[in-house]
């Protein structure tokens, strides 16, 4: 299932169910967590973003595109590097795909 951003927030998901999300990687978190921007308008990847967390340290880099297959985990708070707060849907990810 496509991961659908509003439902996400509104945890309308059950924890643990598959779901694919597209985006382009716009923070490495700690080696093992990344940053994505789901949503595609006129001027690239902006928007709904989802925080990734990987098993073992990804082979991407900022700027990536990647096509992800994971389990959804929930909302997560963290601090922006701005230092505010932001929640975001969070995934682990079970597989992915860099697609540039």
């Amino acid at each position: 299932m496509v991961l659908d951003y509003r439902s996400a927030m509104l945890e309308d998901y059950e924890e643990g169910m598959l779901v694919r999300v597209r985006g382009e990687v716009f923070q490495i978190i700690q080696d093992t967590n990344a940053l994505l921007a789901t949503d595609q308008g006129s001027f690239g990847y902006s928007g709904d973003n989802v925080l990734l967390r990987f098993r073992d340290e990804p082979r991407i880099l900022e700027d990536d595109v990647i096509d992800v297959l994971g389990r959804y985990l929930g909302t997560r708070t963290y601090e922006t590097t701005s230092g505010a707060e932001a929640e975001v849907p969070e995934i682990i990810v079970d597989h992915f795909d860099a697609l540039n």
